[in-house]
């Protein structure tokens, strides 16, 4: 284990290559967008968007579309939009209290499972994370998102559920929305409570503002740049949005950005960062339909390629069996009747 409070590199490393995902919920005129960036290793960007059916007499939700990997019954990332126009999403937040591990327990369930049945048996946010909650184990350290957009942000249509081991906690955050103006998650714990449990305080005051909610990186680009997002297209180039060399958020850093390129570093580059980017909205949840792009942000960053190597000449050594070499992917759109 890695005693976060001590260990500064360790630290950087747990929060920097261990956590996932950025996200983002954002009323606009008429509607609510909703969407999430995957963060993972290049080596995952084999990428399958699923749509299941469950004919269960007990589901409200006998149909849920979410985005995905080969073999994976789940999303992970996690994207789900279910007939019920609910959209659940994730991003994952580091344990740096390494005490809390003593919590876990072989008496509960597994979270895909949990999130998977919710995703089912929900006909609203609350009802999502109230079932999600049940039998929770804990071990996969998230803030989630549950979102009933096709209501527009009334009371109780946004809900922000979080967990670790042995704690968690939920609110009806729909007012929080209003009043804000949108909701963003980037891998620190939003609960005040939470960051306190979880080692996020405690980090923040011993190294500074990668672990500080409103003062990290992402925050403060969420800070200056969300309000600007009024449609569905303002939200795609949001969740792609990668100009670390031109933004001084970034502090020159690829990472510090809504979807990273940890590739592009020219000390320690990793072939690690933002693998895709998926959007809905209130209209289209209804649906369950979805805008979808596979691959690293190149909007105004090069295309990556394996074959290019990194950025110091060095060829990847990850296994990236069954990719492409270069992916130049644009945005598709997703729905039960395919995707074009």
């Amino acid at each position: 284990r890695i005693d976060s409070f001590t260990d500064p590199e360790g630290a950087y490393h747990k929060q920097h290559f261990e956590t996932h995902c950025t996200a983002m919920v954002k009323p606009i005129p008429g509607d609510v967008v909703a969407g999430h960036t995957t963060w993972t290793h290049y080596g995952e960007m084999d990428r399958i968007y699923k749509h299941y059916r469950f004919n269960y007499s007990v589901s409200k939700a006998v149909e849920y579309s979410f985005s995905s990997k080969f073999g994976y019954m789940f999303s992970k990332d996690d994207f789900w939009v279910t007939s019920m126009g609910l959209v659940i999403m994730e991003t994952t937040n580091s344990v740096h209290d390494q005490s809390l591990y003593d919590n876990v327990t072989p008496k509960s369930l597994l979270t895909w499972q949990r999130c998977a049945i919710a995703s089912r048996m929900a006909g609203s946010a609350q009802q999502w994370v109230e079932t999600f909650a049940k039998h929770f184990s804990g071990t996969y350290s998230n803030q989630w998102m549950a979102l009933s957009p096709m209501q527009g942000m009334v009371d109780s249509s946004f809900w922000v559920y979080e967990e670790t081991p042995g704690f968690n906690h939920w609110e009806d955050m729909s007012a929080t929305v209003r009043d804000k103006g949108y909701w963003p998650s980037y891998n620190i714990p939003y609960f005040k409570y939470m960051q306190d449990v979880t080692g996020y305080t405690e980090m923040c005051e011993l190294h500074g503002s990668d672990y500080c909610y409103d003062e990290c990186p992402r925050a403060t680009i969420f800070q200056r740049d969300a309000l600007h997002v009024t449609s569905l297209e303002d939200i795609k180039d949001f969740l792609r949005y990668n100009d670390w060399q031109n933004d001084p958020l970034s502090l020159d850093n690829p990472a510090n950005q809504i979807s990273a390129r940890y590739d592009l570093r020219t000390q320690n580059p990793s072939s690690y960062g933002g693998i895709d980017s998926k959007a809905t909205s209130g209209r289209m949840a209804s649906h369950q339909e979805a805008w979808a792009q596979s691959g690293p942000s190149h909007d105004d960053e090069t295309v990556f390629c394996w074959s290019d190597g990194d950025v110091n000449g060095n060829a990847w050594t990850e296994e990236h069996v069954g990719q492409p070499d270069c992916w130049d992917m644009d945005w598709e759109y997703m729905s039960w009747n395919g995707f074009h």
